[in-house]
């Protein structure tokens, strides 16, 4: 085998294991795409990690527009699978400013949540 291949081989080689490395770290950063993760039609699933990762709650057909705990709170990642917003709150008895889920969204990583309401 030439030295012209050896060399080419070797940097094709190099390349790949560069660029997998790359992607993993990516996909360890960015989590699991929102449309892949498990969460039932009109329902707002709850994670206690970022990236849709712990354990999961589930809160199905919502329509309670008051405060509430989040269930198992709290609360790193969520997903809102209805066609209502609500608004998620870092303290208890949704005390202080609102971040607010969009309907059919989500959100990979959010403050520590303790209450909800829509």
């Amino acid at each position: 085998m030439s030295l012209f291949r050896k060399v080419i081989g070797a940097l094709f080689i190099t390349g790949l294991a560069v660029a997998g490395t790359a992607w993993s770290a990516a996909a360890e950063t960015e989590g699991i795409p929102v449309e892949r993760v498990y969460c039932d039609e009109d329902t707002v699933c709850f994670f206690t990690e970022p990236n849709f990762q712990g354990h999961q709650s589930n809160w199905s057909s919502p329509r309670n527009p008051d405060c509430d705990a989040i269930p198992n709170a709290p609360a790193r990642s969520i997903i809102n699978n209805t066609d209502y917003p609500w608004a998620i709150y870092e303290r208890w008895e949704c005390d202080g400013d609102p971040h607010w889920i969009a309907p059919r969204s989500g959100e990979r990583y959010v403050y520590s949540s303790y209450s909800w309401s829509g």
